[in-house]
């Protein structure tokens, strides 16, 4: 009964203030209590990749958060996650900056949170965030919280009541944060809902439009296009309602993409043109506004890093062309307006989340127009320091890109090394590269 006691006075210690963090802890708590990961500006993590990896782990039942930072974080990763942890969030906290990987968690002791950043560690060194991240919950139980005590002498039935009340207050804290973390995740589907049904509602108008000719133009091709169109209008319409998790959204955002472009080779034949090429590595919607038509035409977005192609529909093609800058739509994510082009996919958008400033051109012309996402959402994702691993992120991310020597941190570092005595209240580990 004594060890009980002492379990639940550290729990209650939880509510204790704690010292600020060296990043931006608002931002990254907004952040983490929203889609359970944060990427500070400056790293170059897989955002789409993160996404899905929430869901394959099933993070929001688990509580755990995933944090990548730019910069090594004073203190040490696991006491940065055990500072996270005392603001507002319970659960499991893993950090990844550029040389140390380290977690805390207030469900799981220190052997099992130490074991699960072994078992992230080796993709950690070859520089595979999100192959750590899923490594470490791969290894960690599903639950781990020490079991009470009971035996010992009785205290009383004051002391009974006394625990009563506060086993009472545990569990009224666990019910309304698992209630919450509920909340979270159906808002986040719901919200993803609503956009992709606006593009689904788009892509309805486009084939009633198109209906007429077809029929008119007698032409078996474009017939054909529009068939495969309005089935997979159809599915895609059917399969959205009852989507569950924003993975199946992403997948019928794909979707929808191929269905604009099945339109716009029917258009093709019926006006006489050559059918554009479907697009193979880059969505078919148009980079400005994916409730546009497809994006058939390529164009270059070139940053401080380097260059990537896009498709833009044929009106902002034209606009481009004319020295106009078409204006990206905003997509709401979290309940922010965020440009297209930055959405996730499974908000119909364009999962570019890293673009910031950036300049579009059409056929190489030298002038082109520019933009600068960096004040518009949250969290900004651009590119490291270094040129080249921000090239790696416009394509395959550059593993080999050598970083600042690691600091010493005191002992092997082969091993886990333990901060617990600046944050009492959780366990954490963490190690770095070598």
């Amino acid at each position: 009964m004594r060890r009980f006691l002492i379990l639940v006075l550290l729990a209650m210690s939880m509510v204790s203030a704690m010292p600020a963090l060296a990043a931006d802890p608002d931002a990254i708590l907004v952040e983490l209590q929203f889609r359970n990961y944060a990427a500070e500006e400056g790293t170059t993590v897989d955002i789409n990749g993160l996404e899905k990896l929430i869901a394959d782990v099933d993070a929001v039942e688990r509580r755990l958060y995933f944090v990548v930072l730019r910069s090594d974080p004073s203190g040490g990763n696991d006491l940065f996650a055990g500072r996270l942890i005392g603001e507002q969030l319970d659960g499991t906290v893993v950090v990844i900056s550029p040389n140390e990987i380290g977690a805390s968690s207030s469900v799981h002791d220190a052997a099992a949170v130490a074991d699960a950043v072994d078992a992230a560690f080796d993709d950690f060194l070859e520089r595979d965030d999100i192959g750590a991240f899923e490594a470490f919950a791969g290894r960690l139980p599903d639950s781990n919280r020490s079991a009470t005590d009971s035996t010992g002498g009785g205290g009383g039935a004051p002391f009974l009541a006394f625990m009563l009340v506060v086993v009472g207050g545990i569990v009224f804290v666990i019910w309304r944060n698992s209630r919450r973390d509920r909340q979270i995740v159906e808002g986040r589907l719901d919200e993803a809902k609503e956009e992709l049904k606006t593009q689904i509602d788009v892509i309805a108008n486009e084939i009633l439009d198109l209906s007429d000719r077809v029929t008119i133009a007698e032409n078996e091709g474009a017939l054909a296009y529009f068939r495969e169109a309005s089935d997979t209008y159809s599915e895609v319409s059917k399969a959205a309602e009852t989507a569950v998790d924003l993975g199946a959204l992403e997948e019928l955002s794909d979707r929808l993409d191929r269905a604009r472009w099945q339109l716009e080779a029917a258009e093709a034949l019926i006006e006489d043109r050559d059918v554009p090429a479907e697009p193979e590595d880059r969505p078919a919607h148009c980079f400005f506004d994916p409730a546009h038509r497809a994006g058939v035409e390529e164009a270059e977005i070139r940053t401080a890093a380097g260059s990537k192609m896009v498709g833009v529909c044929r009106d902002c093609a034209a606009k481009l062309r004319n020295g106009e800058t078409p204006t990206p739509r905003s997509i709401n994510v979290g309940g922010r307006p965020i440009p297209a082009p930055r959405a996730p996919r499974s908000y119909g958008g364009g999962g570019l989340d890293w673009l910031s400033t950036f300049s579009v051109l059409l056929g190489g012309r030298d002038m082109g127009a520019s933009y600068d996402f960096g004040r518009s959402s949250g969290l900004r994702r651009r590119s490291r320091s270094s040129a080249g691993s921000a090239l790696g992120r416009l394509g395959s991310r550059n593993r080999s890109a050598p970083r600042s020597a690691p600091r010493a941190t005191g002992g092997t570092r082969s091993k886990p090394t333990s901060r617990q005595a600046s944050a009492p209240r959780v366990k954490g580990r963490a190690r770095r590269r070598r």
